[in-house]
């Protein structure tokens, strides 16, 4: 609802890192970086901001792959100009650069370079409505910070890394904003900080049923389904 209103909102509390839609678009492009054949993550990276291709773009691809084979990442290389939107032209030339970094460099040294690179800040600056915007690239700043923290430096390539997002709730940083509206358990905002304070979803929900229900009458002597 804040989001419709176009206000702006923050979470004061640790939230984890993977529930952000720009460190999801990271991780995807991390994943495609590191797994070429992983179709799914390119597709959600070109798809994203960070790309900005379009779902004709994407179709167009996937008939690229249908008449030549291999995968998403092999037919992106090698489609002609004519069959390229400056998106996908954009996105070929900037995967294989980042494809050769993450051979050699470690996962905030690559991560650091895709955001110059990429131009990821102005990009979702652009992308985002003004009220997600401060909270966008604090996500994409606290990603940057993670990489280069994470258990001492432990997970050195970016397999790992993604590896290490995606299986465990690493949090980020509470993001502090007096001008945005504050979203809060009911434990963190219990106390007299705040001048007003709005209960939300309070009401009780429905209880659950004690009686299990039927779906097929399927008597365990018959042969099929009555």
């Amino acid at each position: 609802a804040l989001r419709e209103l176009h206000l702006p909102f923050a979470a004061p509390e640790e939230t984890v890192l993977m529930d952000a839609l720009e460190v999801r678009d990271v991780v995807a492009l991390l994943d495609a970086l590191a797994s070429p054949q992983h179709d799914l993550s390119l597709a959600h990276a070109l798809r994203s901001p960070i790309f900005g291709a379009s779902d004709d773009d994407l179709v167009g691809l996937a008939l690229a792959v249908r008449e030549g084979g291999g995968s998403w990442w092999s037919a992106l290389q090698v489609m002609p100009p004519e069959r390229c939107s400056p998106a996908l032209q954009r996105a070929a030339v900037l995967l294989a650069s980042w494809a050769e970094d993450a051979r050699r460099l470690p996962p905030h040294d690559l991560l650091d370079r895709i955001v110059e690179q990429g131009e990821l800040r102005a990009r979702y600056a652009a992308a985002l409505p003004a009220e997600l915007r401060g909270a966008g690239l604090a996500h994409l700043d606290a990603l940057l910070a993670l990489a280069l923290e994470l258990d001492a430096g432990r997970y050195a390539t970016p397999y790992k890394l993604v590896r290490a997002l995606r299986r465990r709730p690493l949090a980020m940083a509470a993001r502090g904003d007096a001008q945005a509206v504050q979203l809060l358990t009911i434990h963190g905002a219990k106390g007299l900080e705040a001048r007003a304070v709005f209960v939300v979803d309070s009401e009780a929900g429905p209880e659950r049923s004690e009686t299990a229900a039927v779906l097929i009458d399927w008597p365990a002597e018959a042969t099929h389904p009555a």
